[in-house]
């Protein structure tokens, strides 16, 4: 049990960024070690428990201040959270029982449980890995699920003494180093606007004005770049059918050739958290909604059944879910933008580039999560959006962390964490598509869900025979 609770510190030292790549290396050594320990289940399943409590304790708070929920109930969801998403842990484990012993099990089995659906927060192993930039270019083939495989089979091999996955895995390894970024050839300024409002002022009707007004005082009079607010800093409810900015008087006072984050209402009982784009002409082109909502803050699970639910916390928002990804034209440039952790799930940058997204853009605000590790994970993950891709990614944030990330996920420009701001530079758009988005996907990790569930089938239906 000792060497699974060490590979759960590991994994969370490595969470909470001290020397992610050597604590994911160390964290996988020891759960290939653990897996075939007398007591594995016990012993991977507590490191689980162990690494994801520690790493994402910010979550307490987060449920507290986002979805208003005193500190006995949102400890008990945040335990919940913990014991439910290290069940994946039991699974890697049930997983790796099933595979025949020739493969490399544990690769496998780890991979395939990162893309069980019901983790509420997508991490993977992989991300820790972003500061070794070479090897991070293997998730422009396989994403970040790529890197996980290859990161377990490094580790079996060591503990199993298993010479040829030593050989695979360095091989796949080296790969990433013959990778070469796409040369930049035309670059688009763009301005980012960072206000830090507390969440405080952000739930305070009364503050509405002077938040807005904040942006607008910090943000350059007739730019000459593409200017982007973060998400909901319009608090004001706009008709989603609005097409330019005469329609209302309240948006002459915004800049053109802009992107921001605004609340906006279909009818009176469907309404959305979405991002808007205006043309350097005024035109306000079709907004996009958010597709991801979050569970106690905008939406209250299971309330269209149960809707005595929403009386245990009445600040819960009942905002409309998106249907679909949105691609603004912009004449010089297409760009596709994500709302609040949408962009730490893969599928959805990969939709937007499918339809043409030339650049990505991440409106937040990460203040929920407070004084915390939470923004700079949220960044780590996001990140491989950009190299999965290969696009710029800009994300703008209420309170840090605001960065520009470059296709290899390095960030080139960002501001400090609590503070107000704003960030001058230059991104180039892209029309190229990367293995990963125009075949893989989340392949590798399918792949291995896949496999582990065909084993698994087979060996019941052998000990039915």
């Amino acid at each position: 049990m000792i060497i699974g609770l060490a590979g759960g510190a590991f994994t969370a030292l490595g969470w909470l960024e001290i020397y992610p790549p050597l604590c994911g290396l160390i964290a996988a050594l020891c759960f290939s070690y653990a897996i075939k320990s007398s007591t594995p289940y016990l012993s991977v399943y507590i490191g689980g428990v162990l690494a994801i409590g520690a790493a994402f304790y910010w979550l307490i708070g987060t449920i507290e201040s986002f979805g208003g929920f005193s500190l006995i109930p949102s400890l008990l969801i945040y335990l919940f959270f913990v014991l439910a998403s290290a069940s994946s842990f039991l699974v890697a484990v049930y997983f790796y029982k099933g595979l025949p012993s020739f493969l490399p099990r544990v690769a496998i089995s780890f991979t395939a449980v990162e893309l069980l659906p019901y983790l509420l927060f997508p991490w993977k192993f992989g991300h820790l890995l972003l500061e070794v930039t070479p090897v991070a270019q293997l998730a422009s083939i396989g994403g970040a699920s790529l890197l996980t495989f290859v990161l377990f089979m490094f580790a079996e091999s060591i503990v199993n003494k298993r010479a040829k996955y030593f050989i695979i895995s360095l091989a796949i390894l080296s790969i990433g180093f013959l990778i070469k970024a796409e040369s930049q050839n035309h670059l688009l300024n763009v301005t980012v606007v960072q206000a830090n409002v507390s969440t405080e002022k952000k739930r305070d009707v009364l503050s509405f004005v002077d938040n807005l007004s904040r942006y607008i005082e910090l943000t350059p009079k007739d730019p000459k770049s593409l200017v982007i607010w973060p998400e909901s800093v319009f608090q004001e409810w706009i008709h989603e059918g609005i097409r330019f900015k005469h329609q209302d008087p309240r948006l002459e006072k915004l800049p053109n050739n802009f992107i921001f984050g605004s609340l906006t209402f279909e009818s009176e009982i469907k309404y959305y958290n979405s991002a808007l784009a205006i043309k350097p002409n005024g035109e306000i082109l079709p907004p996009y909604h958010k597709r991801v909502l979050m569970p106690f803050g905008e939406f209250m699970p299971l309330a269209d059944k149960f809707p005595s639910l929403l009386a245990l916390n009445p600040q819960v928002g009942q905002f409309s879910a998106g249907k679909k990804p949105r691609v603004w034209d912009f004449g010089s440039f297409k760009i596709s933008p994500l709302i609040c952790y949408e962009d730490i799930v893969p599928s959805m940058s990969r939709d937007s580039v499918l339809e043409g997204a030339e650049l990505l853009v991440n409106l937040t605000n990460d203040a929920w999560f407070g004084d915390s590790f939470a923004p700079t994970q949220h960044n780590r993950i996001a990140s491989f959006r950009a190299i999965e891709n290969g696009r710029y990614l800009i994300r703008s944030t209420n309170s840090g962390k605001t960065a520009v990330i470059n296709p290899k996920g390095q960030i080139t420009a960002q501001l400090p964490h609590f503070s107000d701001g704003v960030l001058n530079t230059s991104v180039s758009p892209s029309k190229n598509q990367t293995i990963y988005s125009k075949y893989v996907g989340e392949g590798v990790g399918f792949f291995s869900l896949y496999l582990s569930l065909c084993f698994m089938v087979l060996s019941w239906v052998r000990k039915k025979i």
